[in-house]
């Protein structure tokens, strides 16, 4: 009771950091986008509240297979924003209040379906000699040395320009690769981390920081840069036995936007609460609001025609993403993604979301079973960035451009490697 009693505090302090940001930089700053200062009454501000906490009396005090962090994760990045947030960009209060109450039903089928076991049968070790392991450096070395001569191995790191370069990358066809670049920043990076701190393997993460260090100069994708800090940070917090609770992610969060805040007051600056607070914990909960303002009237997944007019709402993520990011933020070629949530209820209203969230309950399961006790630091690397991604993507996105598949189909491998499983 008091670990939840402190996670409520902890809540309330952050909601009050992000909430000081939000109204004296990132809104006045982003009025053309439709950022409006949060302005409602007690009552509204008490239920605002309320929803804040309500997931603190539910969700697991303590972190013991990976699903504890993916659950926390989609807490942190997709929940939490929408609830302090998501009401400045809802269209009324009431859909407000909705929305809260589908997220906190999604989470709770999450945390259900995730204890649901699996049970693998068969032993099916196998011995590739250590040409698995030279195949896996091979293919980094040559995901890195592609990823640099698409930039003429130019070494120019500009934050001004990155919506003109992520333009430009957009026309760039480049087949296979561009799978493999995304499994380079959506699974190699987790275990490479993994390899780093556990196991003084050194070489897999620098070359992997050096291939995102490339796709950020190609891009200007910011996740190139950020979920490498996050996952080191992670990291070094796991090898010294500094997370003993998801007290501790609410702690870091408080400190960063403390940081942001005092950047404000103190050095006239917004570049912390620009580039990371106001993407991290804004944006998401703007554009959970937004996809749920624009399907709500297939409320319960049964077609009925609207703005978008398709049966059963189907239709191509890259045509859905782009749809939401002109009509609500006035720019065509804005890349609107959502997480695994609103994308559910896009399609199939909140029908998809309860859907969702028990398939992704049950990849949760899986990874907690492939991780065991072998491959524990792994799985909650793995658990960390899945969760990370779940906020970003869609659920079928998520699997193979998200790298969630293939990081599955690793921890099967390194539980069955021969050499590997010891060296590894």
């Amino acid at each position: 009771m008091l670990a939840r009693i402190k996670n409520i505090i902890m809540l309330l302090i952050f909601y009050s950091l992000v909430l000081f940001l939000y109204n004296n930089e990132i809104a006045p700053m982003n009025q053309y986008l439709g950022y409006n200062i949060t302005n409602i009454s007690f009552i509204q501000n008490l239920i605002v509240l309320f929803f804040i906490v309500l997931p603190a009396l539910f969700l697991p005090v303590t972190i013991k297979k990976p699903s504890n962090l993916i659950i926390w994760m989609l807490f942190l990045f997709s929940y939490l924003p929408t609830a302090f947030i998501g009401i400045n960009f809802a269209n009324s209060f009431t859909n407000y209040i909705i929305l809260l109450t589908i997220l906190n039903g999604a989470m709770g089928i999450f945390l259900w379906a995730s204890t649901l076991e699996f049970n693998i049968n068969g032993n099916f070790n196998y011995n590739f000699f250590g040409f698995d392991k030279l195949i896996f450096f091979l293919l980094i070395l040559w995901i890195v040395y592609f990823v640099w001569e698409l930039i003429n191995f130019r070494f120019e790191l500009n934050f001004v320009d990155i919506y003109t370069r992520r333009l430009e990358a957009r026309e760039v066809s480049m087949g296979v690769m561009a799978y493999l670049i995304s499994f380079l920043r959506n699974t190699f990076i987790a275990l490479s981390v993994y390899l780093f701190f556990f196991k003084k393997k050194y070489v897999y993460l620098l070359l992997v920081l050096l291939g995102l260090l490339g796709v950020f100069i190609f891009d200007g994708s910011k996740t190139a840069l950020i979920i490498p800090i996050i996952l080191i940070g992670f990291g070094m917090s796991l090898r010294n036995h500094w997370i003993k609770s998801p007290s501790y992610f609410l702690g870091i969060s408080i400190i960063v936007v403390s940081i942001a805040v005092l950047e404000s007051l103190f050095n006239d600056s917004y570049i912390l609460s620009e580039y990371f607070v106001r993407r991290v914990f804004v944006v998401p909960g703007m554009l959970n609001s937004f996809y749920f303002d624009n399907f709500n009237q297939d409320f319960f997944g049964m077609y009925l025609s609207g703005n978008y007019g398709n049966t059963f709402n189907v239709f191509e993520d890259r045509e859905l993403t782009y749809y939401i990011g002109s009509k609500y933020l006035g720019l065509p070629d804005a890349n609107a993604n959502t997480g695994i949530w609103l994308t559910g209820f896009s399609q199939l209203g909140v029908t998809g979301v309860f859907i969702i969230s028990f398939f992704s309950g049950l990849i949760a399961s899986l990874i907690n079973l492939l991780s065991g006790h072998n491959f524990y630091y792994y799985g909650a690397l793995v658990g960390v960035l899945t969760g990370i991604t779940w906020s970003e993507q869609a659920l079928h996105t998520s699997m193979l451009t998200g790298g969630v598949f293939i990081s599955i189909i690793l921890m099967y491998h390194l539980n069955n490697s021969k050499m590997l499983n010891i060296n590894w």
